[in-house]
């Protein structure tokens, strides 16, 4: 009788371990979109205020953190980006995942780093540039999302002589007004968004969400590269629709950011992806700014 219970017992172990790979497998690389490598690939998390602060105190500048060396970016200092997203009636956009919005940066006069909300709306902040930028239907492995952006170029800049500059705005001063206008349907963020909505009608297309991002960044280096970056965001979002209230939320983003990454950086995000979640308070973020719900890939 002991050999069979046994036997029974090893059997009831090996069935746990196969489902946990499984599990584990169904939700990972392996649901990654054909085409990952053309796409914009971050895991999002909502964090409250006492997890973002234990992730300041974590990830310092020039630590190691699990074989990477931080590098806290901008200076240690915090940075401020105003968005305005766009759509037509009904939302239509937003409603399948869509985002069109105007980016601007804003650089502070002073020292502030990652401060309280309070405290970062009351510093003095220069606007530096500005750039549009489209991103299509994204879809989400867990915490991780997979989105085309498109729109990297500038259509401002405090430096008239900046690398980044749109070549239409430095030959022709065409701005973000003539790109959501339709004056400008070569930018590349209204061209992908006019391949995905071949006849929308630029007359009908208005602000319809404002977010006011304050955000404290972290590099992991390895190998003297970048290889992933950690956005830690104090957000504000307002909506033209009355109807819908003003929230305030902390939204943390682990990005890939190594030119040309391939599939073991992606498995190493999703590693550090699970190790931060088991680590730190984190939720994974299920929608869109504009409250979209991204169902889950995961089966």
């Amino acid at each position: 009788m002991k050999k069979v219970f046994l036997i029974i017992t090893m059997c009831f172990c090996t069935m746990t371990i196969l489902t946990t790979k499984a599990l584990a497998d169904e939700c990972g690389v392996d649901q990654a979109p054909r085409q990952w490598k053309d796409l914009e690939i971050e895991a999002k998390w909502q964090a409250s205020n006492k997890t973002y602060k234990k992730l300041v105190k974590a990830l310092k500048h020039g630590k190691q953190f699990e074989g990477y060396k931080l590098e806290v970016r901008w200076n240690k200092n915090s940075r401020r980006f105003v968005d305005t997203y766009y759509d037509v009636k009904n939302d239509k956009l937003n409603n399948l995942g869509h985002a069109l919005r105007v980016r601007n940066l804003y650089v502070p006069k002073g020292k502030i780093g990652a401060d309280t909300l309070k405290n970062l709306r009351r510093a003095n902040w220069k606007k530096r540039w500005s750039r549009v930028q489209y991103k299509s239907t994204p879809k989400r492995v867990g915490a991780v999302w997979f989105r085309a952006e498109k729109g990297d170029c500038l259509v401002y800049s405090e430096d008239k002589n900046d690398s980044g500059l749109c070549q239409e705005t430095k030959n022709q001063g065409l701005s973000a007004k003539d790109a959501v206008k339709g004056n400008w349907q070569e930018h590349p963020a209204i061209g992908a968004m006019l391949d995905d909505h071949p006849h929308l009608d630029f007359d009908k297309l208005k602000p319809f969400m404002k977010v006011r991002d304050y955000r404290y960044r972290v590099e992991f280096h390895q190998g003297g590269e970048a290889i992933l970056e950690m956005s830690m965001d104090r957000l504000t979002t307002t909506f033209q629709d009355s109807n819908k209230k003003e929230t305030n939320d902390i939204e943390i983003e682990l990005e890939i950011i190594k030119p040309n990454y391939n599939k073991r950086d992606l498995k190493s995000l999703f590693k550090m992806v699970e190790l931060f979640q088991n680590r730190f308070d984190l939720k994974p973020s299920t929608s869109s700014k504009g409250g979209n719900t991204i169902k889950n890939a995961c089966r």
